[in-house]
């Protein structure tokens, strides 16, 4: 009998260290299941700060898209007005050359003018004329 006291008061040791075993890894995996389940709420942190990141950038994209057509569509309308320009000028050229050209044939009529008022004196002057 004091042979099975001895191996059941034996048993009960090993079965109580067993239990502390049991309860300290218990506690150590508690322990790693913490720092696991903090490490992924820091990780849905930065997932969600990540997004918010992403999304702010293709705000801002769509913000340059935007500005971008806004600058395209203003030097198509400054292309245009420049060709309005250009074929103003072209035809204000245009007039001044016509306008040489009337100058110069008034020119020459006026001196036809004058030589033909010239001549006028030419026979004016031997033409006499008698008191009466």
């Amino acid at each position: 009998m004091r042979n099975l006291a001895e191996r059941t008061a034996n048993s009960t040791v090993e079965i109580s260290d067993m239990v502390t075993q049991i309860q300290k890894r218990t506690e150590e995996a508690v322990t790693e299941m913490d720092a696991s389940v903090l490490q992924v709420d820091e990780g849905v942190s930065k997932a969600e700060r990540a997004g918010q990141s992403v999304a702010a950038i293709e705000t801002e994209t769509s913000k340059v898209v935007q500005t971008t057509l806004d600058i395209q569509a203003i030097l198509q309308e400054q292309a245009l007005a420049a060709k309005e320009v250009a074929e103003t000028i072209e035809g204000i050229a245009r007039l001044a050359e016509c306008n040489a050209a009337q100058a110069s044939q008034t020119l020459i009529a006026s001196q036809n003018v004058q030589n033909t008022t010239q001549v006028l004196n030419s026979l004016c002057k031997q033409f006499k004329v008698y008191p009466g």
